[in-house]
């Protein structure tokens, strides 16, 4: 900005009318106001052009974002139609035909329901075995994957947790477990039975074993117990559960080594259903 030898005021210093009369009726700040306006006009163009620069790489930026949102509200580059969108679609349904192939194999595998648990407690066997889950084993401790079998707590047992098998079909069911007698008296035989429960608590199934803990024959009279059965069950509901005797007072292990409870489904048909009972064979000939 400067003053013209012929012009003595600054360029640009007058409005669109302004006269030598209106020059001299301004007081001090429109002065101030007008001798400052090439410079302001100036500053306001750099400043357009700066900004203007910077953010002109962002030219993208709002279709970015646009793209986004069509993610969520339809078309776009992420439209189902669109190429983007056709690949998140083939994904999910390659994901889909996983999951169904892994579960088809497993039922060719025939394991279509599987579960392995161990007893967190020791059990202590005494004078009370007669009482509500006191000779119930609670294997309650999941070891790996579950699929077809709930571990549920049984009101009739004292809130003691079994497994609940989810379907029909035939079940195999594995138990082990180690006793210990004490210095109390009284017999070396101890039993294992696997009993099987319907939905209303009536007993459906049952697989008994016995053993003799000789001291002699048995360390410390301990011994170790395993049994295994397989059984049908004609709908979901049915409960698995581990009971224990001893003809005297006795401990039986928990923990992971010498406890364990193995559920397997083989299949879903239920063919031949129903126990088999002979009788008790008579004492001799």
């Amino acid at each position: 900005m400067g003053v013209a030898p012929d012009k003595p005021y600054p360029d640009n210093a007058y409005g669109r009318r302004g006269t030598m009369r209106g020059f001299q009726d301004i007081d001090e700040a429109e002065a101030k106001r007008r001798m400052r306006k090439p410079i302001d006009d100036a500053n306001n163009t750099a400043h357009g052009k700066l900004f203007g620069g910077l953010f002109s790489g962002f030219s993208g930026f709002g279709s970015l974002l646009e793209n986004l949102a069509t993610a969520f509200f339809g078309s776009g580059p992420f439209d189902p139609s669109s190429a983007l969108g056709r690949i998140s679609d083939k994904s999910m349904a390659d994901a889909a035909k996983i999951v169904d192939m892994q579960n088809r194999t497993q039922v060719l595998e025939g394991i279509i329901g599987y579960g392995s648990w161990v007893a967190s407690q020791n059990l202590f066997l005494s004078i009370d075995q007669n009482n509500a889950g006191a000779r119930t084993m609670s294997f309650d401790r999941q070891v790996g994957p579950s699929v077809g079998v709930t571990l549920v707590p049984d009101s009739a047992l004292a809130g003691k947790k079994v497994q609940r098998l989810d379907s029909q079909g035939l079940w195999q069911v594995l138990a082990q477990t180690r006793s210990r007698r004490t210095i109390y008296s009284g017999t070396a035989k101890v039993y294992m039975d696997i009993v099987v429960k319907d939905p209303s608590g009536n007993e459906h199934y049952r697989r008994s074993m016995d053993q003799s803990a000789i001291s002699s024959e048995g360390g410390d009279g301990e011994i170790t117990m395993t049994n295994n059965v397989f059984f049908t069950v004609p709908g979901p509901g049915y409960t698995v559960r581990v009971d224990l005797f001893s003809g005297q007072w006795r401990w039986f292990y928990g923990g992971s080594q010498w406890s364990g409870l193995s559920i397997l489904k083989h299949s879903s048909e239920v063919q031949n259903p129903g126990t088999v009972d002979p009788g008790t064979p008579p004492v001799a000939g």
